[in-house]
């Protein structure tokens, strides 16, 4: 079992380490687009106007005006960016009108580029969250980061996709993602892969994460509603897991067994994940909890030094530097999930 957990453990390193490792190279600097617009209602069409002039090195939807929304920022990194240098979309705090006022008619990722929220902690999911209506694709061979976002996914009849569909690399980081359609959150296809870390993502009536890939979920709360699953693993697929929650939603508000943890292969543990009803084959690893009682993860579950407990830089979604003493015993250690639980007062 140790070696085994040892190998996993060098994967998931690998993984964290090299995803888009040089989005974080400074040297060169990467180029950045400042969005300072919200994205325009789709047309008739469903279209939604984006960069005047992809590839010139400017974003802006209208020549010499400068505005940059989101979908042209994104434009002009698909045409533009370097894979072994992605290009940085930063977004403001406050940036006016960041849907719901505008909603994405669905987006084609074929660049490589990561999307920074500066603001200390993911926006408000009703007024400042990006709000689409259609899928988000990433194709073979490009890369999407996303840091510190809110993203709801909404249902659109002229669809019929999951929210993000990977065909490429997907990396989620300190984000809250929420679908309210009937597809999945996250569908990973074979030969896509997705990284998942500090970030709270929930499916509704499909599940949140659905893997023909590879998956790696690392301190990831992980919810659904009327779903087959909240997280399916395909035959030959990958879900590596490592201080994960996957949780039912809140008592008495969906009837327990309607969105069962797990469902496929089983998944493969790092160690110190929950799951709510026991349905997560694979959850034997030290610290895992694999029925959870109370749907609600315990506390302080892994020792500091742990499973990258109080590593460098190791925050939680909201931005809040691990660990915490969340049951006061005056022992700080971290929780299991997105979120750590505040000290007591």
């Amino acid at each position: 079992m140790r070696g085994r957990l040892g190998r996993l453990t060098v994967v998931v390193a690998a993984l964290l380490a090299s995803t888009f490792a040089a989005a974080c190279d400074t040297k060169p600097p990467p180029p950045v687009l400042t969005v300072n617009v919200a994205d325009e209602e789709p047309d008739a069409g469903g279209q939604v106007p984006g960069d005047a002039n992809p590839g010139d090195g400017v974003c802006e939807i209208t020549v010499g005006a400068g505005d940059c929304s989101l979908r042209a920022a994104i434009d002009e990194a698909n045409a533009s960016s370097d894979p072994t240098n992605p290009t940085r979309i930063e977004v403001e705090p406050g940036t006016p009108g960041l849907p719901p006022a505008g909603l994405f008619a669905g987006i084609e990722v074929t660049g490589a580029m990561r999307i920074v929220y500066l603001g200390p902690q993911p926006p408000d999911i009703l007024t400042e969250g990006v709000v689409f209506g259609g899928p988000v694709h990433i194709a073979p061979g490009a890369q999407l980061a996303i840091e510190g976002m809110t993203i709801r996914a909404l249902d659109n009849q002229s669809t019929s996709s999951p929210g993000f569909l990977v065909d490429g690399s997907l990396l989620l980081v300190r984000s809250t993602v929420r679908s309210e359609t009937s597809f999945p959150l996250v569908h990973v296809d074979a030969g896509g892969q997705a990284v998942v870390a500090n970030s709270y993502v929930a499916g509704f009536s499909a599940e949140a994460v659905q893997n023909e890939g590879l998956v790696v979920l690392d301190h990831v709360t992980a919810i659904s509603y009327l779903a087959p699953s909240i997280l399916s693993t395909a035959p030959g697929a990958r879900s590596i897991l490592r201080s994960t929650a996957i949780l039912a939603p809140g008592v008495g508000r969906v009837p327990p067994g309607l969105a069962p943890a797990c469902a496929g292969e089983p998944v493969e543990s790092l160690g110190y994940n929950a799951a709510w009803d026991g349905t997560c084959q694979g959850l034997t690893s030290i610290g895992d909890v694999p029925d959870l009682p109370g749907q609600v993860p315990p506390v302080d579950t892994i020792p500091l030094g742990t499973a990258g407990c109080g590593a460098p830089g190791d925050v939680d979604r909201l931005g809040t530097p691990r660990p915490v003493d969340s049951d006061g015993d005056g022992v700080a250690a971290c929780d299991i999930g997105a979120d750590e639980v505040p000290a007591p007062a």
